[in-house]
């Protein structure tokens, strides 16, 4: 993958956390679905009547896949949990009304068999509204049903519920059970970074490739600071952390650390759940508001900026065709003290 895909790719994705859109003016192609494989479980283990779908989609920038539910299944998944909701449609206004906590009666038209051969496939023209109020689900009309963005969905209806993927079977959990990671506290944050003369924050999201490529080099980065009695630290940043757990998280440090084989018991350095405080914060310290991850900063124990990487950087015109590799944080350590010693 070349450095402006990566970005391209990483920023995208970055954007469909906030807005689940349809696909880009000027398509030709129609797009194609599939039913998903995995399953849908609950805190219990018990299977979800939700059927998935994989929508096949091209853009300018080539093909690629989103997963989206179908509205009434999640409906009537949830009916007797504290997420409930009720599915009306206003014929007139072509207008989906979700009621809060109304309990869904499930009809018989939902029980049929579905049969996407041939599908009628297209971004959802009507309005949606949640207790009043305009959101967007990211949907999809499927042979006249609606066909949403799970996160979405969970995001407009509070944040009641918690999605996570089941590492094991790939399979996904809708969980009531609050996560076990710490979330960001402004002052805890501010505390911590006043320890050392030197701290990395990298912000990403677990589901960000780019953010993933990139934590390949912040193990070594402790380890040096270890070995070397370095006064520096690094606090990692997980965005979306509701829908991790601290096992999640250790997987993929692991997978990009020097030794992969050796499976982690604990977080090598200090790690927080992003908040929109947290977003807000950073955000005021690159004095830049955050469009991409990871975004990586060195501060001072002053609390003040050092040096700030945006994730998916492209750096040099000439390098925008080479490979790209993770970032050397021991060499931009070394580059900054460097620094730092000729501005005394």
């Amino acid at each position: 993958m070349k450095r402006k895909l990566a970005a391209i790719l990483m920023t995208s994705m970055l954007l469909s956390v906030f807005s689940m859109g349809a696909f880009a003016e000027g398509d030709t192609k129609s797009p194609t679905a599939s039913f998903d494989e995995k399953v849908t479980l609950n805190d219990a283990g018990e299977i979800m009547p939700i059927r998935r779908i994989v929508l096949n989609l091209e853009d300018e920038d080539g093909p690629y896949t989103i997963t989206r539910v179908r509205l009434r299944d999640m409906a009537f998944a949830l009916k007797d949990t504290e997420a409930k909701f009720n599915v009306d449609f206003d014929t007139k206004e072509k207008t989906i009304i979700i009621t809060t906590g109304a309990t869904y009666e499930q009809i018989d038209f939902d029980k049929r068999k579905i049969d996407l051969t041939n599908a009628n496939i297209k971004p959802s023209s009507h309005k949606v509204l949640v207790d009043g109020k305009e959101v967007n689900l990211g949907a999809f009309n499927v042979d006249g049903e609606t066909y949403c963005s799970i996160s979405s969905l969970k995001k407009a209806l509070g944040k009641k519920f918690y999605v996570r993927n089941i590492y094991e079977t790939g399979d996904t959990l809708i969980s009531f059970e609050k996560n076990d990671v710490e979330e960001f506290n402004k002052e805890a944050f501010d505390a911590k970074v006043k320890e050392k003369k030197i701290t990395l924050v990298f912000a990403g999201a677990p589901w960000c490739p780019w953010t993933i490529f990139n934590l390949e080099g912040l193990i070594p980065f402790q380890e040096y600071i270890d070995n070397n009695g370095i006064d520096a630290q690094i606090i990692a940043m997980v965005h979306d952390h509701q829908d991790y757990y601290k096992a999640d998280l250790l997987r993929n440090y692991q997978k990009k650390s020097p030794n992969p084989e050796k499976e982690l018991t604990d977080y090598p350095f200090y790690t927080v759940g992003m908040t929109k405080e947290a977003w807000d914060h950073i955000s005021e310290i690159a004095e830049t508001e955050l469009k991409y991850l990871p975004s990586i900063f060195f501060m001072n124990d002053e609390g003040k900026l050092v040096k700030y990487i945006q994730g998916g950087d492209l750096g040099d015109e000439e390098e925008e065709e080479e490979e790209p590799v993770p970032y050397d944080y021991i060499e931009i350590y070394k580059e900054i003290m460097k620094e730092l010693e000729k501005a005394k």
